[in-house]
């Protein structure tokens, strides 16, 4: 079976029943294993969306510092804030009078494309110029907020936070408003993956893709998109990822698998058969919606 790009193959019994969701050459609403036909829709569940749900502001603090912020040596961790980031992401935070101004300058021909550029150096006319850009560094932040994942066994609202303020950092909204996050650690995606699955928030697959960042040298990063629909607009801490969301909200997202092929693999093993009720289905991995043993 597949969906949008992502494969799955299931070992079943020749009897289990699968329920189906229509189309309109049929109106077929369940079948056996041997009775799947390519082409058959799959019938799919997931958790309730988000109802009411409004992002912690210490959640989202912790979210962005460990997608945008570092730990010098053993020091307690700060955070970055460039352009708008720093309007919008300032205000989840206290004890802002450690917030401190620095300057940089972007060299796209060098290896090293940032540069910074001492207070001293920087004049009115390069600021205005933007040859030179500031930036603000606040200190004094829990290293674990760096270093550590949150607990998925929280609050939904500290969680929805975490999620959210990682996704300033990293996130993007492309011009068809789907929401997608990327990073160089599949790590971190598989971790965002599984929150979102806490607060339910449904993602696609991770993609491997090669992208060049503040160097000269190809890397290899990892993207994932997140379904519109799940999300609020409490989620988009950035106005122009707000913006481009609200306008293609309602955009149809595929969220079933789709059979591409069925065959006998002549294993023949014991197994432990459910019995399970016509009106009481069971969820797999991948939001599949199934039946049990029709036998």
């Amino acid at each position: 079976m597949g969906r949008y790009g992502e494969e799955k193959i299931i070992r079943a019994a020749a009897e289990h029943r699968w329920l189906l969701r229509p189309k309109v050459a049929h109106r077929r609403v369940d079948t056996t294993t041997i009775g799947l036909r390519v082409g058959d829709r799959l019938a799919y569940a997931f958790r309730r969306p988000l109802q009411g749900v409004v992002p912690s502001r210490t959640g989202i603090a912790r979210g962005f510092v460990f997608g945008d912020g570092s730990i010098s040596g053993g020091a307690l961790a700060h955070a970055m804030f460039y352009g708008e980031k720093d309007e919008a992401l300032l205000r989840y935070f206290d004890n802002t009078e450690r917030l401190r101004t620095y300057y940089y300058q972007y060299l796209p021909d060098l290896l090293v494309r940032k540069r910074h550029i001492p207070s001293h150096e920087v004049t009115e006319r390069l600021l205005v110029r933007g040859e030179v850009k500031p930036y603000r560094r606040l200190g004094g932040l829990p290293r674990e907020w760096k270093r550590e994942y949150p607990a998925l066994d929280g609050n939904t609202e500290a969680i929805f936070g975490w999620l959210a303020g990682y996704f300033a950092a990293d996130g993007d909204v492309g011009t068809s408003g789907r929401p997608s996050i990327w990073s160089a650690s599949r790590m971190n995606l598989e971790f965002f993956k599984e929150a979102c699955s806490a607060v339910g928030v449904w993602t696609l697959p991770i993609r491997g893709r090669i992208r060049r960042g503040f160097g000269k040298v190809d890397a290899q990063m990892f993207v994932m998109g997140i379904s519109r629909a799940d999300l609020n607009a409490d989620f988009f801490l950035l106005n122009k990822h707000r913006e481009r969301w609200a306008a293609n909200r309602n955009a149809v997202e595929r969220r079933g698998w789709t059979v591409r092929g069925v065959h006998d693999t002549a294993i023949v093993e014991n197994v432990f058969g459910i019995s399970i009720a016509e009106n009481s289905p069971l969820t797999l991995e991948g939001n599949i919606l199934t039946g049990g043993c029709a036998s």
